[in-house]
C-alpha cells in the first residue's frame, strides 16, 4: 500500500523547473511527488511510503537528531547545486519525513513566506528538536545551535562540526 501526502499550491507559487525536479526525483532533500495542474491550483501529491513525521517522534536520541539535521544539510546543499535555494522553501518538524532508522530526512515542498536565513532555520529546527532529546544530549545540542547561530563558517563547516559532536555522542554513548 502506497501513502501519499496531498498538498494544494496556488499557480504562481511552484515554478514549473521545481515541478521537475521533485517529478524526477533529481534533488536528494525533497520527497518525489506527482503533480496535477488545474486552472487555479496545482496538486501535488507527496510519495510517503516508509517514512513518518518527524512532528510524530515524541523522544529522539541526541545522536538521531544530529543524523536528521545533517542529512537535511547535505540535501539542501544538493537542493543549491539544482538551483532551489534555502529561502524559497520552509524548514519546519511538519514538512519533515524520517525514514525508519532515522538516519535520512526529506522535505516536503511548501514555498517560503518570510524570509528566513538558513543559519536560521537550521538554529529554529535544533531548538525545537531539543525538547524531544534526552536531558544529557541537550548540551551538544546547544553547542550545534550556539555553531549555526555564528552564521559565518558555512555550509561545509557546519556539517563537519555536526560530524564531530555526532561521534562525540556515539563514542560517549549519549542518549
Amino acid at each position: 500500500m502506497t501513502a501519499n501526502i496531498e498538498i494544494i499550491y496556488e499557480n504562481h507559487k511552484l515554478e514549473n523547473y521545481i515541478m521537475d525536479m521533485l517529478t524526477l526525483k533529481t534533488c536528494k532533500l525533497f520527497l518525489p511527488a506527482a503533480f496535477i495542474k488545474t486552472e487555479e491550483n496545482v496538486i501535488a501529491s507527496y510519495q510517503t511510503e516508509g517514512c513518518c513525521k518527524l512532528s510524530s517522534l515524541k523522544e529522539i536520541d541526541t545522536e538521531d537528531i544530529l543524523s536528521i539535521v545533517l542529512s537535511l544539510l547535505l540535501g539542501i546543499d544538493d537542493a543549491q547545486r539544482h538551483y532551489i535555494f534555502p529561502n524559497e522553501y520552509e524548514i519546519n518538524r511538519d514538512r519533515i519525513l524520517v525514514q525508519k532508522g532515522l538516519h535520512q530526512a526529506k522535505l516536503v515542498f511548501i514555498p517560503e513566506k518570510q524570509d528566513i536565513s538558513m543559519a536560521d532555520k537550521i538554529a529554529f529546527l535544533l531548538e525545537e528538536l531539543k525538547e524531544t532529546a534526552h536531558e544529557e544530549g541537550k548540551e551538544y545540542l546547544d553547542d550545534a545551535i550556539a555553531f549555526i547561530r555564528k552564521d559565518t563558517f558555512g555550509s561545509k563547516a557546519v556539517i563537519h562540526h555536526l560530524e564531530k559532536l555526532r561521534k562525540e555522542v556515539y563514542l560517549c554513548g549519549v542518549k
